[in-house]
């Protein structure tokens, strides 16, 4: 073997030799809804990057892949009157990615539905500058989530739509649906003939649990083929405003009855994130917020990584619609950094990752074509199909 590889180096190093030539969010912007970008700055040269990695032998299953529930998950933000309204057709650059070379193939196994506020006057966490939402807000974004040909019923459908062209992907796709934060203080209203107040414990684990249970059996009834229910996410991104341990195992307890996770996605320095586990929450992913200014350095990304890897979360990929090429905040470069920095520090290898895109920027991809566009989605989408095959072998 070693005589095979120096005749090997030999024949490399001879070959080169004759190639020459020359070649409105809170928390000071750290938290999930984004602040607005400055103008373009200059953008730094960016190497040019394969368009995706090599696939490995469809045989080889890598255990520590294999054991996640789910290993990509995209966040998509609904419910709100300022959202799309997520039709079969706005699901689709989100269920399957067309790489240049006209292959198309299944990206995320997991979509976690996220809304904070309703776009108007409430807000479903503490921290918005709103009116806290009370039981009749509370309904109505129950309604949206659950409504018919839009958002879950018509990612049902789109995925139902892709396998009668592709084949059965080989898993089953994987929801998260958000449960509202009971915000004290708020009069929320009536719950079986008493009026809940959410200065009071009791009445604040009461409406979580009647919000969780219409989740649940509204899900359920709705027999969907394609997506199963498997969390529940915690909107709040820190523990700040009394959203303390005691809350959140409340809400833990009654997530526990229904056989789902409790899940959590807590940003870069957020009071609480490295006691999650302490916190009730069966899985947290850490947010870099490197992304969204251009003001932040690259070691961001290197110690939210670390930060990750010490206290067991795994790490949300973060862009949005500013990463286009044709965009005038130029963050594409930014973008790149994170598919760089989790492919070197081992994320893409073995780490859960959730992805934040903005409202929509895989749509926006898609309806603004450029080839830079397409070779950093390939590139992106190139490790979600590595990460599946090397978990389930297709």
């Amino acid at each position: 073997m070693k005589k095979l590889f120096l005749t090997l180096f030999a024949a490399l190093a001879i070959l080169a030799c004759s190639c020459g030539g020359d070649e409105p969010k809170i928390n000071n912007n750290t938290g999930t809804e984004k602040p607005d970008t400055p103008d373009k700055p200059d953008t730094p040269d960016v190497p040019v990057t394969p368009d995706k990695p090599d696939e490995p032998d469809s045989t080889i299953i890598d255990s520590r892949m294999a054991s996640l529930k789910v290993r990509d998950l995209a966040l998509i933000y609904q419910g709100g009157k300022h959202r799309i309204d997520w039709t079969e057709d706005q699901f689709e650059p989100y269920v399957t990615h067309k790489f240049a070379d006209g292959t198309e193939k299944w990206i995320f196994d997991g979509y976690l539905f996220i809304e904070f506020w309703d776009g108007g006057e409430y807000q479903f966490s503490p921290g918005y500058n709103k009116k806290n939402a009370t039981k009749a807000v509370w309904q109505w974004y129950l309604d949206r989530i659950f409504e018919q040909d839009k958002s879950l019923d018509a990612l049902d459908k789109m995925i139902a739509k892709k396998k009668r062209r592709l084949g059965n992907p080989g898993f089953r796709h994987k929801i998260a649906l958000t449960a509202v934060v009971p915000i004290i203080g708020t009069s929320w209203g009536d719950l079986n003939g008493r009026w809940l107040n959410f200065s009071n414990a009791d009445d604040r684990r009461d409406a979580v649990k009647w919000f969780i249970d219409e989740l649940y059996n509204r899900f359920k009834s709705r027999r969907y083929n394609n997506i199963d229910l498997y969390a529940i996410y915690w909107i709040a991104e820190n523990t700040y405003f009394g959203l303390n341990e005691s809350i959140t195992n409340d809400v833990k307890s009654i997530i526990d009855t229904k056989g789902l996770d409790f899940i959590w996605i807590p940003y870069f320095g957020a009071e609480g994130a490295p006691n999650w586990k302490t916190l009730g929450f069966d899985l947290a992913y850490y947010q870099p917020n490197y992304f969204f200014s251009n003001d932040i350095e690259y070691s961001r990304l290197t110690t939210a990584i670390n930060f990750a890897k010490k206290n067991d979360m795994g790490m949300e990929f973060e862009c949005d619609e500013h990463a286009l090429y044709q965009d005038a905040a130029g963050r594409q470069y930014r973008m790149k950094h994170y598919i760089d920095a989790f492919e070197e520090q081992g994320v893409f290898e073995s780490m859960p990752i959730a992805y934040y895109t903005g409202n929509h920027m895989f749509i926006d991809m898609v309806e603004n074509p450029h080839e830079k566009n397409q070779e950093i989605m390939d590139r992106l989408c190139g490790f979600i199909v590595d990460r599946r095959k090397r978990a389930i072998g297709k």
